[in-house]
């Protein structure tokens, strides 16, 4: 069987973490978003993948290259412009060889067992899962084990089973991709309703709990908590005496731990970071590759990309630092529950940190109050309380 990844788009929704780079290469534990699909693929057994890109496509060919590395064979194929998901797998058209393909996002976590139960299936199917808030993503309403039909962001949503985005289909759908974009229907969904309606039989499958979206900046830090849960203990860096490593850590090559650290599991430290003397950094972070963070400083459940740098005396709770940001000495980013307005949209977080976007800036002893948005590229002068939302760019002074 083959697969066709849907990697194309920009991710508008997770800025100011997709101005340099599509979502699918954001990183959670250390990993692209992407990356998660094709090994999931890979596990299964399937090896011949077609990756549709689009949106800063580069970074993700020049990561995956033909997939050798991943033990799978990867073909791209160029969206030129993101119009949705069923324009996206009508790219990939050609370069099918096979009547029955699978169907995933390549912005969403996956592993082998979420894709056994489609692939498995003996029909056209969707894959779905449970939500707490549905209303967020396609609602799909069943009788007995055939799909109805599926209903895009209802405002209420009484069902609680998602479209997950894994699809087992046939090429029957492209006989009814070109209407539906010629009505403006541009999702795989909405064609697939479509097909229903004229007699079309599809089937749905519980895909189980390991899949998992990542939709608004804040979601990086729950992802990111979420894949922390399976790892093991790994030290592979240098760890000087009276540091102490508690549980399940993961520390990189060429990495040191000052003396006087304190870390709690599970955390992954990346390759060639330099931690300390005296940080503590408590369960739930994720540390890239090659971040400082200097002496006395915490870092609690939160996501530091690479290239960072975090200095003397800060403090960093449920905050996510884009990559080759730079925080002075005693910047403060605590965390709590906090209103956010995201574009047209309202969110009341029970418990948030900051969210700085990549080359950053931040001057010492500065508070990035919790749900503030600090755009890429901003500078932001000392002893400065920042709230809201930093447009990319801005200077504040």
């Amino acid at each position: 069987m083959e697969a066709v990844v849907l990697a194309a788009g920009e991710g508008l929704r997770l800025r100011p973490f997709t101005v340099s780079r599509p979502k699918v290469m954001i990183e959670i534990a250390n990993k692209p978003i992407v990356e998660y699909v094709v090994r999931a693929l890979a596990e299964t057994g399937i090896r011949d993948i077609i990756m549709v890109v689009g949106y800063k496509k580069e970074s993700v060919m020049s990561y995956f290259g033909n997939g050798g590395a991943y033990n799978v064979r990867i073909e791209y194929v160029v969206q030129k412009k993101q119009l949705g998901t069923a324009h996206a797998l009508l790219t990939a058209k050609d370069a099918l060889d096979s009547d029955e393909f699978l169907v995933l996002a390549g912005d969403n976590i996956v592993g082998s067992e979420n894709l056994q139960p489609v692939i498995k299936s003996e029909a056209i199917t969707v894959g779905v899962t449970e939500s707490d808030i549905p209303s967020k993503y396609g609602v799909v309403l069943h009788k007995n084990e055939y799909v109805i039909d599926i209903i895009e962001k209802p405002e209420r949503a009484e069902m609680r089973l998602i479209n997950t985005g894994i699809y087992k289909l046939t090429s029957e759908i492209f006989d009814y991709i070109p209407q539906c974009i010629e009505e403006g229907k541009y999702g795989i969904s909405h064609v697939l309703s479509h097909m229903i309606k004229t007699g079309t039989k599809i089937r749905w499958e519980r895909v189980g709990s390991g899949w998992r979206d990542i939709v608004y900046p804040w979601d990086i830090v729950e992802a990111n908590a979420h894949a922390l849960t399976g790892i093991s203990r790994r030290i592979e860096g240098d760890v000087e005496r009276n540091a102490v490593i508690k549980g399940r850590v993961v520390i990189g090559k060429d990495t040191v731990i000052r003396s006087g650290c304190y870390i709690r599991g599970p955390v992954i430290i990346g390759e060639g970071c330099e931690i300390g003397p005296n940080v503590y950094i408590s369960g739930g972070s994720v540390i890239g590759n090659d971040v400082t963070i200097m002496a006395n400083s915490t870092v609690e459940e939160s996501v530091i990309f690479d290239e960072s740098i975090v200095g003397t005396s800060s403090h960093i709770s449920r905050s996510v630092i884009g990559w080759g940001s730079v925080l002075g000495s005693g910047v403060r980013c605590p965390s709590s529950s906090a209103t956010v307005v995201f574009g047209d949209e309202v969110f009341n977080l029970e418990s948030t940190g900051a969210m700085v976007g990549e080359g950053c800036k931040i001057m010492s002893n500065c508070v990035i109050m919790p749900g503030a948005i600090v755009g890429a590229y901003c500078k932001v002068k000392p002893l400065r309380v920042i709230s809201g939302t930093i447009e990319d760019g801005s200077i504040v002074v």
